[in-house]
């Protein structure tokens, strides 16, 4: 047997598999470090309200952490109602963990009015949501 052949084999084996190996040996560390991070804080989320051109409008948002917005109690913060003038708009924060519900009051073409149905805005984790009325 030619001992060229059997240390030209020896040799090339250990390349292969070390070209392959290193980046993952190398990239081990770096996938340890990341999962060592802390998580980033979770930010408040909000909504920005629009009245393109429904003259001035009143608006009431509720805080909460149900998924309905017509269930009240636990969870539900108490309400806020304000006015956007026409072409206005209304910046509403979100407390940390809650998301938003919010209805306007509508105003017939007789002059009645009632409430429109609620809205809800799922700004948890820390979203910015844009809506019209």
């Amino acid at each position: 047997m030619d001992a060229g052949v059997s240390r030209r084999l020896l040799t090339a084996a250990p390349r292969r598999l070390g070209g392959n190996v290193r980046p993952i040996l190398l990239a081990l560390p770096l996938l340890g470090a990341a999962c060592a991070l802390p998580p980033p804080p979770v930010l408040p989320g909000s909504l920005l309200l629009s009245n393109a051109d429904f003259g001035p409008t009143e608006v009431e948002t509720v805080a909460t952490t149900r998924p309905v917005c017509t269930d009240r109690g636990a969870g539900v913060l108490q309400p806020q109602y304000f006015v956007i003038p026409n072409n206005g708009t209304r910046f509403v924060e979100a407390p940390i963990g809650a998301d938003l519900c919010w209805r306007w009051r509508v105003i017939g073409p007789d002059y009645s009015e009632h409430w429109s149905n609620w809205n809800i805005t799922y700004t948890y984790p820390g979203r910015s949501i844009d809506s019209t009325l």
